[in-house]
């Protein structure tokens, strides 16, 4: 069977069989990809405005662009949307929503851009939205640290070296060790933020975009600090997603990561148990 052309899939033009569900399958990423849907939408919103100051769109047209992809935000945010078994990923059911419901005039909202430049561009978006999160929720453990450590100055603990005894050391120090090693994640994340904080869209697929599309007013539009310089490897480039995977010292991006709190608490627990062991043998009553 062809494929229809109403079908947003991106393979198939020239197949006259639909492929083997096991293929089917594999190409759809809908369950991984859906958490893009906003940074889809406003990338796409961005897009439509820069196609409309290109003179590609009029502002009548931009306009009913940008409100439909609201109606779509919101319908993501509500749950009422549907999804069809052609709907491979977040952006082919963001694209078919869109011309549902302003027709031909959605399908122009691709002009000059490719699928390429516009996944990197959303996962560079998700990324930076994920890190700022992160951020925000490592600074208030560092924060309660510090207001505990505060607390608690001058009071003694054992310090730990080898899970053996080795020194009396302050219960304060002991915990901002643990604030100080978040805020060293901080820091990495901040640099992974700023190195990946480029925008490629207005790449294309790989050639660049030739219709005079302003990416200096498109990066600045989306909070980006500059654009990619080469196209080629603006869209093949996904050295930002590994660095972010082989930051294993992540606490909150992945349940499975937790490694630095883990610490924190494996290190109290152990120090809780072997103070209630001292504890209680040197009160116990001989009878």
């Amino acid at each position: 069977m062809a494929t229809s052309k109403n079908s947003y899939q991106l393979w198939g033009g020239r197949f006259s069989e639909k492929p083997s569900e096991a293929l089917q399958a594999l190409n759809i990423s809908l369950p991984y990809d859906s958490r893009l849907y906003a940074d889809d939408l406003d990338a796409s919103k961005a897009y439509a405005e820069a196609l409309q100051r290109a003179g590609y769109l009029n502002t009548a047209e931009a306009d009913k662009l940008v409100k439909s992809l609201e109606l779509i935000r919101y319908d993501w945010i509500e749950r009422t949307i549907k999804f069809l078994p052609t709907d491979e990923d977040v952006h082919t059911v963001n694209e078919r929503l869109l011309v549902e419901i302003t027709g031909e005039l959605g399908q122009r909202l691709h002009t000059g851009r490719s699928r390429n430049d516009q996944v990197v561009t959303d996962m560079k978006l998700w990324l930076r939205r994920g890190i700022r999160e992160t951020l925000g929720r490592l600074s208030r453990v560092i924060e309660s640290a510090v207001k505990q450590a505060e607390v608690h100055l001058g009071v003694l603990m054992p310090g730990y070296t080898h899970m053996q005894r080795a020194q009396p050391v302050q219960f304060s120090h002991w915990l901002l060790s643990h604030a100080f090693a978040l805020r060293e994640d901080c820091l990495r994340l901040v640099e992974l933020r700023d190195r990946a904080n480029v925008l490629p869209l207005g790449s294309g697929a790989l050639a660049g975009n030739p219709l005079g599309i302003d990416r200096l007013w498109l990066a600045e539009r989306l909070g980006f600090s500059g654009v990619t310089a080469n196209s080629m490897h603006a869209v093949g480039d996904r050295d930002f997603v590994v660095n972010l995977n082989r930051s294993k010292w992540i606490g909150f991006l992945s349940a499975d990561r937790r490694l630095r709190i883990g610490r924190l608490f494996r290190q109290g627990i152990m120090i809780r148990s072997c103070c209630t062991r001292y504890w209680n043998r040197e009160h116990t009553t001989v009878l």
